[in-house]
């Protein structure tokens, strides 16, 4: 959409709030403003006040598909009835195949002194989502950047996973083919860190069964399907058995993302020091929360970490 069409969208609608600007040192001209604003990955509740107020009060939103953000600003107005009356921010369509064009028509709407806000349908921008480009143009125009905290899959996936948090990767979306995959999962194994991915629903299996080729069956991987959403699953356990549980799946649906733990094979001659790094404490815990007795705790972590009942008999007993 061009700064024209714009301001003839701006004349034909509702007057709206004077909109406070800043003077770059740099410009004599006034400027608007940039805010990278997050929307919750599901559940609306996760969204905060600041993130609602800049996208109620924004003039413009640049978001992934605006028929999403056109409802979730629905749904907001519907909790804050009578706030920011008459104020109707224009939507402008900006993703993968058309950032390029659409930054510098982006950055021209801000320094026309209009309060621009950058979305993603589920998220926060720039994160495996569009975005950085632009960020790079109001950058070099000398905008200022407003980025706001908030909601990123890779993280809910990563501190419900029982992985390593001290040291971790983030990949994002892996190579789609199988060669290309294949390379990158060695390289990734050679980090020896938690490694986070995300992939689509019927990719998912592609994946993981490649990634059985690199670790091995027994390595331990966490998927995490639908973060924060209604039908929200978690697998957790050797790559083979999860493997096996998503085949049993008549379909998979929504939002993915996969937790490779550390490269950290289990052997008997250091058991205990490996379960450590395998986080069996919030395993043991979780699973006594689920209402699992100590023999199917034995038994699950048995199979998990590879080790005799008696290695896992004594660890339980240190925690309690």
């Amino acid at each position: 959409m061009s700064v024209k069409l714009f301001s003839l969208y701006r004349r034909l609608s509702r007057p709206l709030p004077a909109v406070k600007t800043k003077r770059l040192a740099s410009s004599s001209t006034w400027h608007g403003s940039l805010t990278i604003c997050p929307t919750p990955l599901g559940n609306l509740s996760d969204i905060s006040l600041r993130q609602k107020e800049t996208l109620l009060g924004a003039d413009v939103i640049a978001c992934e598909d605006t028929r999403v953000t056109k409802q979730l600003l629905a749904l907001l107005r519907r909790q804050e009835p009578g706030s920011l009356t008459g104020k109707t921010p224009y939507l402008i369509s900006y993703h993968d195949n058309n950032e390029l064009k659409c930054s510098q028509e982006v950055v021209d709407l801000v320094l026309s002194g209009n309060r621009v806000v950058l979305a993603s349908d589920a998220g926060t921008p720039c994160i495996s989502d569009p975005g950085y480009r632009l960020v790079q143009a109001a950058i070099a125009k000398g905008i200022p950047i407003t980025s706001l905290p908030g909601p990123v899959a890779a993280m809910v996936a990563l501190t419900a996973s029982g992985a390593p948090t001290d040291r971790f990767f983030f990949e994002g979306f892996p190579p789609r083919q199988e060669g290309k995959l294949v390379t990158r999962l060695r390289e990734l194994r050679e980090m020896e860190t938690t490694v986070i991915l995300y992939e689509s629903p019927r990719r998912l299996l592609g994946l993981l069964i490649a990634a059985e080729h690199v670790y091995g069956p027994n390595h331990v991987v966490f998927v995490g399907r639908e973060l924060t959403k209604m039908y929200e699953e978690h697998f957790r356990g050797p790559i083979s058995d999860v493997i096996g549980s998503l085949k049993k799946k008549e379909v998979i649906k929504g939002e993915v993302t996969v937790i490779l733990y550390p490269d950290c094979t289990v052997d008997e001659a250091d058991s205990d020091s490996q379960m450590v790094s395998l986080s069996l404490g919030l395993l043991v815990r979780e699973l006594k929360a689920s209402g699992l007795r100590e023999r199917e705790i034995k038994d699950v972590l048995g199979r998990v970490t590879q080790v005799k009942s008696r290695s896992v008999a004594d660890i339980l007993e240190k925690l309690r």
